[in-house]
């Protein structure tokens, strides 16, 4: 099995993805995990966006964004399932916009930790992809609720996973 940790940014114009782009000084805003459905084995989007963390397929996903590059990861069928039941309790869970502005925060301010830091009772779209690498035996160096898209991107990076510059979804 495969799982894909992904970059992406809108198709259209967006106040706050510039303002995440600028101050992070990388063409993208959005951490996304690719996964298949166990059934009907089409691909889907696991995400924290607009109000609440969410499932979508990836066909409507890039009618709104650009996946700009994807990590491919191998999981095992325990950690496949592992990541399914993260997904079936975290859907509808609140997206953290505070936690996200927290984010920006601690670049611009260099603060060591995520100043409205909530647990997991909220996330965004980075903390979902630090908890799936997690979930799937990658060690993340710092607190989930710390790590921003940019730090995400090199620690897999850092580990040689395979990335796949501007992909197509099948």
């Amino acid at each position: 099995m495969k799982i894909y940790i992904g970059f992406s940014k809108p198709s259209e114009f967006s106040a706050f993805a510039s303002l995440i782009e600028f101050v992070e000084s990388r063409g993208y805003d959005h951490v996304y995990v690719r996964v298949q459905e166990p059934i009907s084995n089409r691909w889907m989007i696991f995400q924290a966006s607009g109000l609440a963390v969410n499932l979508i397929s990836a066909q409507n996903f890039i009618h709104t964004k650009v996946s700009l590059k994807e990590y491919e990861i191998e999981c095992t069928d325990a950690q496949y399932k592992a990541v399914w039941d993260f997904i079936n309790t975290s859907l509808g869970l609140p997206y953290s916009l505070i936690e996200d502005l927290g984010i920006l925060l601690m670049k611009i301010f260099r603060l060591k930790n995520q100043p409205f830091n909530k647990g997991m009772s909220a996330w965004f779209c980075s903390k979902l992809g630090a908890q799936i690498c997690e979930i799937l035996g990658i060690v993340i160096p710092e607190d989930v609720a710390d790590i921003d898209p940019s730090a995400l991107d090199l620690i897999l990076g850092n580990l040689k996973f395979p990335c796949v510059l501007n992909p197509q979804f099948q």
